[in-house]
């Protein structure tokens, strides 16, 4: 009997959302999408062949998380990360940033 009020007072918690796990958001949102995605490839090789994947360091963490895309997304990031420094630089020497800012 004990047992069966136990699974109950359970059931209710999960159903009613109370335990983050079931609904990830933040850092464990993005490892569960990196987890879906790894599934996929060991699923699809074809997809495996076409994924890139890097450790990239987390703010706050001291382990790495492993992250796999595209070698088109890869270079599309890295382009947005280089044109937002090139535009911070910008700002910076024209004066319209105090140093020591984010330029936000």
């Amino acid at each position: 009997m004990r047992a069966g009020s136990v699974a109950l007072v359970l059931a209710g918690a999960l159903s009613a959302g109370a335990c983050s796990f079931l609904n990830p958001s933040g850092s464990a949102a993005s490892r569960w999408a990196n987890l879906e995605k790894t599934r996929a490839m060991k699923a699809d090789p074809q997809l495996a062949a076409t994924q890139v994947c890097k450790s990239m360091k987390v703010t706050g963490s001291n382990l790495p998380t492993r992250v796999c895309s595209t070698q088109a997304e890869w270079d599309a990031r890295e382009e947005l990360e280089r044109q937002a420094a090139e535009d911070f630089n910008t700002r910076m020497r024209d004066g319209n940033v105090a140093p020591g800012t984010d330029g936000g």
